[in-house]
């Protein structure tokens, strides 16, 4: 399946709540902070990878008062 990219710079306020359709990849780039899905809480940092798989309600955070969280995600090209 052909895939697109597109990267998410979070800041130590910003969370990001989504549920989307179909599965899609992130790569943490750099910084750290918390992947909460399936009401669970996992701790991302540089060179991490997550599967998200369709419909899973997942939440980014950065856990950091003084860096980015810079994610790089890869979704299906239907997405656009």
């Amino acid at each position: 399946m052909p895939k697109e990219l597109f990267a998410l710079i979070l800041d130590s306020i910003f969370i990001s709540t989504v549920e989307l359709g179909f599965e899609h990849m992130q790569y943490v780039i750099e910084g750290s902070g918390l992947l909460v899905a399936d009401k669970r809480e996992h701790k991302i940092k540089k060179a991490d990878f997550a599967l998200i798989l369709p419909d899973e309600k997942h939440q980014i955070k950065n856990t950091s008062k003084t860096r980015n969280l810079l994610i790089l995600c890869a979704v299906p090209k239907e997405y656009e």
